[in-house]
């Protein structure tokens, strides 16, 4: 598999509704990707997934590469990392 590339968010699944959801800064899950909490540092990511990752809110918890374009993130289809939280 290629290297994760930088700059990344954590993404995953609400467990109610199936929908995308990111790690935001204030401690939620937000199906808003612009307002995510963005990691410049894979070592910071891995270790933050952990901390954040609910099994009563969400499932399938990894992380994705993301582009800065203009002032709103978009996200890089191309390789992801799946992490599981019991790893």
């Amino acid at each position: 598999m290629a290297a994760i590339k930088l700059p990344v968010v954590i993404t995953a699944n609400d467990l109610l509704s199936g929908e995308a959801v990111y790690w935001h800064p204030s401690g939620i899950w937000s199906s808003d990707l612009t307002g995510s909490k963005v990691f410049e540092s894979l070592e910071q990511a891995q270790a933050s997934i952990q901390g954040v990752v609910s099994d009563a809110e969400v499932i399938g918890a990894y992380l994705a590469e993301v582009l800065e374009e203009g002032n709103r993130l978009v996200s890089r289809p191309v390789s992801y990392t799946h992490l599981d939280a019991a790893d």
